[in-house]
């Protein structure tokens, strides 16, 4: 390794943002990746300023071994922590603080051992209620269990801010050019059927609305981070997203036009008539030993908004998201590669449900 180069420790690094984040930041630091899934697994790029260190982060006993194998490539001076559970059952799974919870507090145990410059904690814009505009100053007060999980990593990292630099990103939904994001999946997909109910219909009227960030953009926020650091309070919050938000209806509206010779019209759909659509995919997904994304507990979000307002983000890092990596600007290329390699689709999309 290139002892000349920053060392820094990714979790999570076979996850979606993870293997992003490696692409981004490969050439110019020695990565110590942590991850549960071992590289040729994860068919991660490995070259000679890369170690993989397969474990979960819950093993303190295991996690405990990178110490001296960071400390003989060259030490570490951050830590980038997007190692997390999630899921769509909204059941609080044992996983939420097992990874979440416990897995936190070692990798800033970890952080300890390591006299490192900052450590980076990934959480979420979605750790805070909607119907509320979500500033850098919001608390993470979402009642659902990944929310509380991720509000309680908040807190332990704010308790380790007085042994090290930290930095708190609340992230916004992450999508790919292939998409990668559950709920933008399944809403194309059946807008872009072709058949003639599931192609114009959108719950309540389309309100519902949160904010979208490419995940190219959140390797580079996270490298803005760190390129910043030293200028940066000893323990700050920051919004890696867009302001705003874009609803069901807008996107609805881009993706037909886009995919369709004529704009569709849309058929709104109450609430109420949903759950017993929603029961009855269940029960014959179930019958066919499938799983199902739709959950009732969905319906409590339509027409709900969770909007971002990132202005001490942007001043602070001086930093703003790539305009034409927009959602609305980049639902073109999304469906476009839908429409090419629909394979290639459906297995980097449903591979996300099967993980979570």
């Amino acid at each position: 390794m290139d002892h000349r180069l920053p060392g820094l420790i990714l979790t999570g690094a076979s996850g979606f943002e993870g293997r992003h984040f490696i692409e981004a930041a490969s050439e110019n630091f020695r990565l110590f990746c942590v991850a549960r899934r071992s590289a040729a697994e994860t068919g991660a790029q490995t070259n000679d300023n890369l170690r993989w260190f397969q474990t979960d982060i819950a093993d303190w006993d295991h996690l405990k071994d990178i110490i001296p194998l960071t400390k003989e490539f060259g030490g570490v001076d951050y830590i980038v922590h997007l190692a997390g559970y999630y899921d769509y059952t909204n059941m609080d799974h044992t996983n939420y603080a097992r990874t979440n919870v416990e897995g936190t507090k070692n990798i800033l145990e970890l952080a300890r051992h390591l006299g490192i410059k900052r450590f980076i904690f990934a959480s979420s814009l979605a750790s805070c209620p909607f119907n509320t505009i979500v500033s850098e100053e919001s608390s993470p007060d979402a009642n659902i269990p990944y929310a509380r999980s991720k509000k309680a990593g908040e807190q332990m990292v704010n308790e380790y801010s007085r042994w090290f630099p930290c930095a708190i990103i609340r992230i916004a939904a992450v999508f790919s050019d292939w998409c990668e994001y559950l709920p933008l999946y399944y809403l194309l997909n059946n807008w872009l059927s072709g058949k003639l109910l599931n192609s114009r219909i959108i719950a309540g009227q389309g309100q519902t609305a949160i904010p979208y960030i490419h995940v190219a953009d959140v390797a580079h926020f996270l490298l803005k981070v760190i390129e910043k650091s030293e200028e940066l309070e000893q323990n700050i919050i920051l919004n890696a997203s867009p302001d705003g938000a874009i609803s069901h209806l807008e996107l609805f509206r881009i993706a037909t036009q886009y995919h369709y010779p004529k704009p569709h019209k849309p058929i709104f759909a109450h609430p109420r008539l949903l759950v017993p659509v929603i029961l009855a995919h269940r029960l014959l997904s179930r019958l066919q030993g499938k799983e199902t994304f739709e959950r009732l507990w969905m319906l409590d979000y339509i027409d709900k908004q969770l909007v971002a307002e990132c202005s001490k983000t942007r001043k602070t890092l001086g930093w703003e998201p790539t305009p034409n990596r927009s959602i609305s600007h980049r639902l073109g290329v999304l469906i476009d590669n839908r429409q090419r390699n629909r394979d290639v689709w459906r297995m980097r999309n449903e591979s996300m449900l099967r993980r979570g």
